[in-house]
């Protein structure tokens, strides 16, 4: 299952990022079609994810049609303010209260209410199936390091201990909680921002030569299930 609010069901597209011609559609339909082609059963599901009600219907969704749900990996965040340029970088009180919002609101809040919303679900799946579901947060090296902004590493920070905290509790269900620590990673805006010639300023000269490709993440996510 794909959540995520660009659809072309719902005829909303997200433009915060801009992308090459090339790409085509960043929809959840497109993120379907790209798991089925590698071997998997992509499922599009249109959701805001920083509607708690619309999370709450994904996971009633999945309850109805699988009966379980073995892997969970809440990774929406919005785009941040600025990101194309060195102000993505600048000081704190600089930024306002509008980059710490970004950062919180879909990234943390959407992760956590994620979590909250299918963990009756991921125990009832380790009690009926006798098998141990994974909840993968997805955060980074700015939770340990300072990365970007202020904001930012803060946002990562509470991402890995939301990680860590959900596991003291869940672990007594058998259900696993981890903190996946992708590094830089070529994504279709990441590319685009490095053809503009935006990305040495806004990463602050972070090599995307050497960058993970999306798909490294998900196998690095699925393998411990």
């Amino acid at each position: 299952y794909c959540a995520a609010r660009s659809s072309r069901q719902t005829g909303f597209v997200s433009d915060d990022r801009p992308v090459a011609a090339s790409v085509g559609e960043l929809t959840v339909e497109q993120t379907a079609e790209d798991v089925t082609l590698n071997g998997g059963k992509g499922i599009p599901v249109p959701c805001d994810c920083s509607d708690e009600k619309a999370i709450e219907e994904v996971i009633a969704r999945i309850r109805s049609d699988e009966g379980r749900l073995d892997v969970i990996v809440p990774s929406a965040f919005a785009t941040p303010p600025k990101l194309a340029d060195a102000a993505f970088r600048d000081d704190f009180w600089k930024q306002g209260m509008e980059m710490w919002d970004c950062c919180h609101g879909v990234g943390l809040r959407g992760t956590y209410a994620t979590l909250l919303k299918a963990t009756p679900l991921l125990i009832e799946t380790a009690q009926k199936y006798d098998t141990r579901p994974l909840a993968c947060l997805i955060s980074s090296f700015g939770g340990q390091a300072y990365t970007f902004n202020v904001a930012y590493g803060v946002g990562k920070a509470a991402t890995d201990r939301l990680a860590r905290d959900a596991s003291a509790q869940l672990s007594k269900h058998d259900v696993d909680t981890i903190s996946l620590y992708p590094g830089v990673v070529a994504t279709e805006g990441n590319l685009e921002m490095e053809e503009r010639g935006e990305w040495a300023a806004a990463s602050g000269g972070l090599d995307l030569a050497k960058a993970e490709s999306p798909r490294f993440s998900g196998r690095g996510g699925g393998a411990p299930v």
